[in-house]
């Protein structure tokens, strides 16, 4: 899941919603190291280090120059990941496009 957001508000709102859309996908799945997670209260920041790349645009910069040094050339973008809002969406897409990819030109 990827969505640039304007600011740290947008962030939190982002961190929450796609984390709690995500736990509810994969504890419906059955999964067990997310049915875990999902009993208790979910550290949204932890699950963005480890599964998401939401953030401001500098900050969406950051994470996608960290994963290039492991290595990684390519990264699927799923900016509507659960139903977001389509200004959600918009706002993301908008953002990544004019923010983050001329980063990696």
């Amino acid at each position: 899941i990827v969505c640039t957001v304007p600011n740290k508000q947008r962030k939190a709102q982002a961190l929450k919603f796609f984390g709690d859309i995500f736990l509810a996908a994969y504890s419906h799945w059955g999964h067990d190291n997310v049915t875990a997670v999902d009993s208790g209260d979910p550290d949204y920041d932890d699950m963005n280090r480890e599964l998401f790349i939401i953030g401001e645009p500098s900050e969406c910069i950051e994470r996608i120059q960290a994963y290039e040094q492991l290595g990684i050339g390519h990264i699927a973008c799923l900016m509507n990941f659960g139903g977001a809002e389509r200004a959600m969406a918009d706002q993301s897409l908008r953002l990544f496009g004019e923010k983050v990819l001329p980063a990696f030109a």
